[in-house]
């Protein structure tokens, strides 16, 4: 009884414990005919890339053209890096939906971890729409072990610890000194 209850609870452990939680900015305005969606990450590992995606929905009969821009909080601009245009145009054709992305912006090491106060707005340009997101992103410590090394010896781990369990198991569920023994033949070979 005891050996199942250490199954039972390995197997409630490495499924609880393994998937890592994961955290986002789902955030969404719409006025009469427009709707914006903004997806993201709310923390991030220094010296790993950040991407954020804008979805567009119009729901109007007419095309419409917004400017989005990626604003970083000023006096800590040193702490990300990149390299795309901080601002974007998006058309909607009616009843379509579009999306853009802010894509690698690496937050750098060697910095303080802190909460940054992002900023997302989306203007259309007759000035009929404002959308404006507050993105506070976090940033953590850096992987203390590479992502390629955790891909060898995660799976290592868990296939070393579920032989040992076996083996275990088996140990509990045997009679003492039963490997030494013959048992008796399943099946024998009828002589003809």
């Amino acid at each position: 009884m005891t050996s199942r209850l250490v199954i039972l609870a390995y197997i409630l452990a490495t499924g609880v414990l393994c998937p890592l939680v994961a955290s986002a900015l789902t955030a969404v305005e719409a006025d009469s005919d427009l709707r914006v969606t903004v997806f993201g990450p709310d923390w991030i590992w220094q010296g790993q890339n950040v991407s954020v995606i804008a979805v567009f929905e119009n729901a109007s009969a007419a095309t419409r053209e917004l400017t989005v821009q990626l604003e970083f909080p000023l006096e800590l601009a040193g702490h990300f890096a990149y390299d795309g245009a901080l601002s974007q145009i998006v058309q909607i054709a009616p009843e379509d939906s579009a999306r853009i992305a802010f894509a690698n912006i690496r937050a750098e090491t060697g910095v303080a971890r802190q909460t940054y106060d992002f900023q997302l707005v989306a203007t259309e340009t007759d000035g009929a729409a404002r959308f404006e997101f507050s993105y506070p992103l976090e940033t953590v410590r850096g992987a203390a072990v590479g992502d390629g090394i955790w891909a060898a010896l995660l799976p290592a781990i868990l296939a070393g610890s579920w032989c040992f369990i076996l083996g275990f198991y088996l140990m509990r569920r045997s009679d003492r000194g039963a490997w030494k023994m013959p048992s008796e033949a399943v099946w024998e070979l009828e002589s003809a």
